[in-house]
């Protein structure tokens, strides 16, 4: 009796220390789940997601000490952080949600064949801060535009893998601090990005500027009509050359088959009508003040700037069919239906 009290004594002991186990390995498996959903909900600073494949002066260097260092992975306010110790959040810049996720090693095993390898952390959106004083030094936008400009760029990675120039691309985006322009020669490759959001269409090229505009169509980017205009005019202004078309006008030049397709391909005919359009917004905005005016001479005022607006759509149209003639680029529907649309949208507005 006493013996068989006994060994039903250690069944309980055992069921009790078993379910301990399960208890400590579901609270660890609820732990993981509650972080890795945290996680996988938030962003994190560009400059943080590669600083661990990078290894750049600024955060780790390349040596024995640094490859064995371990970093934070903290979580602050929605986004994540790579940083040294906890004590480089502040506490008084810590948001409800503050929380150590974890140390990250400076290596990762390779899934391939088990070697230590660089790595790039995933996340939902990965930012870009916006120094607004240095993209106005270095000339990607004006003063004017300081109020347009967001404090954060995001973008996303739609890639389910990366190569070397395209991590090269990211590194490149995350450390020129806009201190420099970078434009892209067409508007597919800033979307392989994620920051075709971010595009000011300056003619040949479309710009990263930290201004925020979304697509329309096939047009995409940001654009300065008035900034534009003496370029695609002709026109030089300080620090900028006009749009140069060499000696295609001439008809004696052959125009082939690969020069057609980079006009095409530049959309660069098509441009003169994006630009025009923003002049006839201007003229209608105009023409509808003309008609609330308190007086004759602010209407006539108002009626003199449409007219000046429209005169320089028109001005537009005529150089873009002057120095892309048809006889030598061809009529095709994307580079002649605008033209149509933009003559008929001004003789209706004027």
């Amino acid at each position: 009796q006493d013996f068989a009290e006994f060994q039903f004594t250690m069944l309980i002991l055992e069921e009790v220390e078993y379910n301990q186990e399960f208890l400590r390995d579901l609270k660890a498996y609820n732990d993981y789940e509650r972080k890795y959903h945290k996680m996988a909900n938030a962003d994190i600073y560009l400059k943080d997601a590669i600083r661990l494949f990078v290894h750049d002066g600024a955060s780790l260097d390349r040596n024995a000490e640094a490859e064995d260092r371990a970093l934070l992975l903290i979580v602050n306010d929605g986004i994540m952080r790579i940083v040294e110790n906890d004590s480089d959040i502040a506490p008084e810049e810590r948001a409800a949600d503050f929380e150590i996720m974890g140390r990250l090693n400076p290596k990762a095993d390779s899934f391939i064949d088990g070697t230590a390898c660089d790595y790039i952390l995933a996340a939902k959106n990965y930012l870009i801060p916006v120094d607004k004083d240095a993209a106005i030094a270095s000339g990607i936008v004006s003063e004017s535009e300081r109020d347009k400009m967001v404090d954060t760029v995001s973008i996303s990675i739609g890639s389910s893998y990366l190569t070397k120039d395209y991590l090269m691309m990211l590194d490149l985006l995350a450390h020129f601090d806009w201190k420099r322009p970078l434009a892209f020669t067409q508007p597919y490759i800033m979307k392989d990005y994620g920051i075709s959001q971010y595009a000011r269409y300056d003619g040949f090229c479309y710009t990263l500027v930290p201004i925020r505009t979304d697509s329309r169509g096939s047009n995409v980017g940001y654009l300065d009509h008035k900034r534009l205009y003496p370029l695609f005019m002709g026109e030089a202004t300080e620090g900028r050359a006009p749009l140069a078309f060499g000696n295609i006008t001439n008809e004696e030049v052959l125009c082939d088959y690969f020069t057609r397709f980079n006009i095409s391909a530049t959309r660069i005919r098509e441009g003169f009508t994006r630009v025009a359009a923003g002049f006839v917004t201007d003229g209608n905005y105009a023409t509808d003040d003309a008609r609330y005016a308190d007086n004759n001479e602010e209407c006539l005022a108002y009626v003199e700037e449409a007219m000046e607006s429209f005169d320089k759509a028109i001005a537009l149209l005529n150089r873009g069919i002057e120095v892309l003639p048809n006889k030598q680029v061809e009529y095709t529907y994307e580079n002649t239906y605008p033209y149509i649309h933009a003559y008929y949208t001004v003789a209706s507005s004027r």
